[in-house]
């Protein structure tokens, strides 16, 4: 599905303060599965940015919700990476495209 200009910046904004935050997280003191969350979160924004170029993916969307589970459950200082997921899983809703459109 062919996302809309203006949503497209903003998702691609907030793709760029999940990649400051991810950097952010690898500093500090993660177990192994903290670690594995916050890879397979940077591989997902790759998927976003680069094979879908911003476009709506069904499969990706989906992932969202899972990560926004695992966040409390495997980081100790997830809050700041909660709302960075919360505010992408909003901007890249089809429903809300479909209301920008």
């Amino acid at each position: 599905m062919e996302t809309p200009q203006t949503v497209r910046a903003i998702i691609e904004s907030k793709i760029s303060e999940l990649k400051n935050e991810i950097r952010y997280q690898l500093t500090t003191n993660l177990t192994e599965d903290g670690r594995s969350l916050i890879y397979t979160i940077a591989y997902w924004a790759k998927q976003v940015m680069f094979n879908n170029e911003y476009n709506y993916n069904k499969q990706l969307f989906d992932y969202l919700e899972i990560f926004y589970n695992d966040l409390p459950v495997l980081l100790v200082d997830f809050t700041r990476l909660q709302t960075i997921l919360g505010e992408i899983k909003f901007f890249y809703n089809p429903e809300y495209k479909e209301h920008m459109k």
